[in-house]
């Protein structure tokens, strides 16, 4: 009987191998870079007046880019998101700059919302401007992350700060035929290069920019594929030991 059971195990996982390697229903955004600033047009992207510093991107245009998709290796499966435009603001707590190093930790429980018009194969699949990405930050309002300066050239400032998607857009899952587009938990990476001009510290009066700025979005949670191979070798492993 106890044999019997495990040929059933063995026999479904084969199967749901086989038929989502056939054809993947929900396709998991797994990496997007939004390009931020271009050589010409340099990126305000803070600023530090009367007393309050803020990191602010009021609906910076992205233009076009392409969703790295987990099920498809090495390939993005026709899909890209137009006319994209990104926005998010936190404030600065607490400068930590040191030796002429900027750095500072910002105010948590900010939201990222980029909106655009997703495509496939070029053909619009939903309406310009629509709310594809909406997502909280991990952390609560009461909590920092940190933005520093790197050492060297060009004068570079990044940070890291994981997100929660709402239940909207790309987070709720957007259908296109048979494809379900989504994306789960996530890491933004912000990046702002050749920084002007040069920042000492984030604590006084002055307006920040950069050109070839980024933010890359890069998925937290497992692929579908590793989360059901874990489980059914965690079901395999506990009737096993039942034996």
């Amino acid at each position: 009987m106890r044999k019997r059971r495990r040929s059933v195990v063995a026999f479904i996982a084969i199967l749901l191998c086989i038929c989502t390697s056939v054809h993947a229903t929900v396709l998991h955004i797994q990496d997007v870079t939004l390009s931020l600033g271009i050589p010409i047009s340099p990126l305000t992207f803070y600023t530090y007046a009367s007393g309050s510093g803020s990191l602010n991107l009021p609906n910076v245009t992205v233009g076009q880019l392409t969703l790295d998709l987990a099920e498809i290796p090495g390939g993005t499966g026709g899909y890209s998101i137009s006319g994209v435009k990104a926005t998010i603001s936190s404030s600065l707590i607490e400068d930590t700059s040191l030796d002429g190093l900027a750095s500072g930790n910002f105010q948590g429980g900010g939201q990222l919302v980029v909106t655009g018009t997703l495509r496939h194969d070029g053909t619009a699949i939903t309406s310009a401007n629509t709310r594809l990405i909406v997502a909280n930050m991990a952390i609560s309002s009461s909590e920092t992350w940190a933005l520093g300066e790197l050492a060297g050239t060009p004068i570079t400032l990044d940070g890291s700060i994981q997100f929660l998607p709402t239940a909207e857009g790309l987070g709720l899952g957007i259908v296109h035929g048979s494809d379900t587009l989504k994306i789960d938990n996530f890491r933004a990476d912000f990046t702002f290069m050749f920084v002007g001009p040069d920042p000492s510290v984030l604590n006084t009066d002055q307006s920040l920019a950069g050109t070839g700025s980024t933010i890359q979005i890069v998925a937290m949670a497992p692929e579908p594929a590793t989360v059901f191979l874990f489980t059914m070798a965690a079901l395999a492993f506990r009737i096993n030991k039942k034996k």
